[in-house]
């Protein structure tokens, strides 16, 4: 098991090979694993203008071989980032948070509009920026950073007005 002493430069080096990744149009296929946990395609969808919401999106897998629970994740640019579900109450579809999220080995989730997503609040996020750092925390696992494309309005990823 990585301590902090040799999971951050092994967090580093992760890092630094993700950046190699490239996008076209639509998602950004690059992809960091770190401590068993793959994080791909991840993009921020920056807030809309006059607000201060963004919506984050990614697949994340569990290759660990273990279950493990997402506790939280952060990012410089929010005040505040909360896991996020879409649920049907009767015929209405209703956002909810969700405080953790329990991940089987071997299990996939796909954080997406309309599904499991990040709420990041009080989001600064300026035009020229075109990644930003999302720090994923596990309960086993523990801290897993991505850089998450920036995602243009007009990208794959549609609207997230209604948040």
């Amino acid at each position: 098991m990585l301590n902090r002493r040799t999971f951050l430069p092994a967090l580093a080096a992760v890092l630094l090979s993700a950046c190699g990744g490239h996008a076209h149009h639509g998602a950004d296929h690059s992809e960091t694993t770190t401590a068993g946990m793959t994080v791909s395609n991840a993009a921020v969808m920056p807030p809309l203008p006059g607000r201060d919401v963004a919506l984050g999106t990614f697949m994340l897998t569990n290759n660990s071989g273990a279950d493990d629970v997402l506790l939280a994740a952060s990012a410089p640019v929010s005040g505040r980032v909360e896991l996020h579900n879409h649920i049907k109450e009767g015929d209405v579809m209703k956002m909810r948070r969700v405080d953790s999220l329990a991940l089987a080995a071997g299990e996939s989730i796909e954080f997406k509009r309309g599904g499991y997503h990040l709420m990041m609040f009080q989001s600064a996020i300026g035009d020229d920026v075109k990644s930003v750092p999302v720090t994923l925390t596990f309960e086993n696992a523990g801290d897993v950073t991505v850089t998450a494309k920036i995602a243009g309005h007009d990208d794959d990823y549609g609207s997230h007005s209604g948040h």
